[in-house]
């Protein structure tokens, strides 16, 4: 059902876009820009549409970017000395992208120069993770734990690229689906719409989106984080109260 309303509201601002859109390269929008989870959250999908002055080459691409909010990560390498396993090196990237997919029209490597794709993080392998300035390890260490982020974030679903799945409704009026797995984090995102001719950025639009928890799930969250100390108390008391629940339970068995 919420597939269908997103779909029927893009296709509503389809044949409505044209009549505003003549005089700009690039307009886009979100179905909807909030997405709440609640406890039977299983991933969301969203709609980016919009339209564009006129019809890609093959040489000209359309790239969206979702970016979520930024968090640091913390990479260790262990080492066998003296028999005993110790961490040697330790990294703390730092404003690392906790969510981040790309889709584009055309693959990225075809239309767009290095140069270009390096300065606006086109592409997973563009992606600025830089380094705490006290940071002991090797430039070679950093690179490796740089690909092993990648790698991971791609194994949790919160790292994508794709390419081919936008649609077109005509020449102009473009659709693509967004989806988010269930595992997304919270907080504010940007979507980030880029137009590309001849190797350049001629319009790009960015747009918000916020994901929160809601219902009891969102209570609990809020209430955690407000009170650190209570909150683990109530889980300790609770573990211990669910523990000697089932030992009287088994006793009686």
């Amino acid at each position: 059902m919420k597939r269908l309303l997103s779909f029927l509201i893009s296709f509503l601002v389809y044949a409505l876009l044209p009549l505003s859109a003549n005089a700009q390269a690039l307009i886009a929008d979100l179905s909807s820009h909030i997405i709440a989870i609640e406890t039977d959250f299983h991933g969301a999908e969203l709609v980016l549409f919009g339209s564009i002055d006129q019809k890609l080459t093959p040489e000209d691409n359309l790239v969206f970017v979702v970016r979520g909010p930024a968090q640091n990560i913390i990479m260790r390498q262990k080492e066998q000395r003296h028999g005993i396993w110790m961490n040697t090196q330790q990294a703390i990237f730092e404003e690392i992208p906790s969510y981040y997919a790309a889709y584009s029209v055309h693959p990225l490597n075809d239309t767009v120069p290095p140069l270009l794709r390096q300065r606006n993080q086109l592409g997973l392998y563009t992606l600025d993770m830089p380094v705490a300035p006290n940071t002991t390890t090797t430039a070679a260490v950093s690179q490796q734990f740089r690909l092993e982020i990648l790698q991971k974030k791609q194994q949790d679903n919160l790292y994508s690229e794709k390419v081919g799945t936008t649609s077109f409704l005509g020449d102009k009026l473009f659709r693509v689906p967004l989806k988010f797995p269930e595992n997304v984090p919270i907080g504010r995102y940007t979507v980030d719409t880029f137009l590309l001719r001849k190797g350049e950025v001629v319009a790009a639009q960015t747009t918000p989106l916020h994901i929160s928890k809601d219902g009891i799930g969102a209570e609990v969250f809020l209430f955690a984080h407000r009170h650190t100390a209570l909150y683990g108390l109530l889980a300790v008391l609770l573990a211990v109260a669910v523990g000697w629940g089932s030992t009287t339970l088994f006793k009686k068995a």
